[in-house]
């Protein structure tokens, strides 16, 4: 009787606080992600078996490119996909054959040249010539998840995206464990092997998708909205990749694959609280457009700070059992980077909020200001880098992350509140939730020494308080509820 009550209450709240549509996908987006992400991690424990840590740092930086040219060669079309479906709907057929002939044709030129100069791509990018071919077609692999994403993200068919990330990421588990496997020498072919059979896939997935919508059709209209929409989010898109990316980039430079491969490592695992937030705020997107255009601002809060309270939980879910899921995933020749997960954790934390106001900054489309924020923070990333990494070794670029997202963030709810003047979320709301993170990286660092049973029970008890701390006088308003 009591969990009945209990259920019918919290319903009654997801009803109230508007969130029951964005609740209702909210299971293919978390299947989608955590079905990749699953997969993801439970190859980890077989790729760090076949691979030195080396070889894996390698595959890192090749994937960080792939992300840069898929970006830069593109012109980064894709991004104005959603914004234009949701003025124009009647026309997305003839903008999206704009956008995937553009982006194909550009990445088909990048492959010819690339392979035409391969000694020189070599050297410049630190990568064995044998790779280079690589490059474009991972990087159309790209942008065809791209393509289909932001087009069944605005069209809320969370369905088939969750469908097609999770044979999109069985494939790539089973081709890869496969060809890892019985390549001899210079295991980490295989994964580039099977990224191609993926783009197989991702292109067969596109013609069933995609191409059935798609209207012949040159529109210069479109493509000046396209282009004017697009081109000015680059500079942030990459400042994004310089501040996720750019901290291995250099650790490879300065200390080599091997330290890469642990910081790459510990990164991954604490990039599962940015799919949490991926997976909420891709599903909060058309609700987010009809409160702003509705100006029901009050809702639009309420819905931010409850998709917030769960980044917050996980990220203080990771900070204190992080490093033993690690241990569990891995072989002990990367165990030594593990104590950086809860640093790492906490810059990705910020990096979850500043969304909140970067949102409104696209919804006011002067994303100009995007990339001003993102190229500032991806550059101070980029010199706390050259300055500390070389004296203090990785653990400068956990800390470096952290303080350049954190900046970001206060950055971008300055130009939201003062130079935009749209609504925005009281930043204290938003800091106030960091406690609970911060709490669970003192808990971390204190204790992490000590005996393992004792530091254990230790660091549930900081997950319990860190659950009432969040959720504490909401469960204790259902319970009057439910008794009243």
């Amino acid at each position: 009787m009591f969990i009945q009550k209990l259920i019918k209450t919290i319903n009654e709240k997801i009803e109230k606080a508007g969130l029951r549509a964005t609740f209702q996908h909210i299971p293919n987006y978390f299947i989608s992600s955590f079905g990749t992400k699953i997969l993801s991690l439970v190859s980890l424990p077989i790729l760090t078996h076949f691979l030195s840590p080396e070889e894996y740092g390698l595959l890192n930086i090749f994937g960080t490119y792939t992300i840069f040219i898929s970006t830069v060669f593109t012109f980064n079309l894709h991004s104005s996909i959603v914004r234009f479906y949701f003025e124009k709907k009647d026309q997305i057929g003839s903008f999206l054959f704009q956008i995937v002939f553009i982006q194909s044709f550009s990445l088909m030129v990048f492959l010819f040249i690339s392979y035409l100069y391969r000694e020189s791509f070599s050297l410049l990018l630190n990568l064995p010539k044998k790779t280079i071919i690589f490059l474009a077609p991972i990087a159309l692999l790209i942008a065809s998840q791209n393509w289909l994403i932001f087009f069944l993200k605005a069209k809320r068919d969370s369905l088939t995206i969750r469908n097609y990330n999770l044979i999109k990421s069985h494939l790539s588990f089973a081709t890869t464990i496969i060809l890892v496997y019985f390549i001899i020498e210079e295991k980490y072919f295989g994964k580039l092997f099977s990224e191609i059979i993926v783009l197989i896939f991702s292109m067969y997935y596109v013609s069933k998708k995609i191409i059935p919508y798609l209207t012949y059709k040159i529109d210069y209209n479109q493509l000046r909205f396209m282009f004017s929409y697009s081109i000015q989010l680059i500079p942030a898109y990459l400042g994004g990749i310089v501040l996720a990316q750019i901290d291995r980039v250099m650790i490879s430079n300065y200390l080599g694959n091997y330290s890469t491969g642990l910081y790459s490592f510990a990164y991954i695992l604490a990039s599962i609280q940015s799919l949490i937030a991926t997976t909420f705020f891709n599903a909060w997107i058309p609700d987010y457009y009809n409160l702003m255009n509705e100006k029901k601002y009050k809702k639009h809060d309420e819905n931010v700070l409850s998709i917030l309270r769960i980044i917050t939980l996980t990220g203080c879910s990771l900070i204190l059992f992080g490093d033993l899921i690690g241990k569990l995933l891995s072989s002990k020749d990367y165990h030594d980077g593990l104590y950086l997960i809860p640093l790492i954790v906490s810059g990705v934390y910020f990096s979850t909020l500043t969304p909140v106001y970067q949102r409104n900054i696209s919804y006011s489309k002067r994303t100009i200001w995007t990339s001003v924020i993102i190229i500032f923070s991806g550059l101070l990333n980029v010199i706390l880098n050259a300055v500390f990494l070389p004296k203090y070794g990785i653990i400068a670029s956990a800390f470096t992350t952290l303080v350049s997202y954190f900046l970001q963030l206060i950055f971008t709810y300055i130009v939201v509140r003062y130079i935009i003047k749209i609504h925005y979320t009281k930043l204290y709301k938003l800091l106030y939730l960091t406690f609970p993170i911060i709490l669970s990286s003192i808990v971390y660092y204190i204790f992490i020494e000590i005996d393992d049973v004792l530091s254990l029970q230790i660091r549930l008890v900081t997950f319990i308080g860190c659950v009432i701390i969040l959720y504490g006088l909401s469960f204790y308003r259902m319970l009057k509820t439910i008794n009243n």
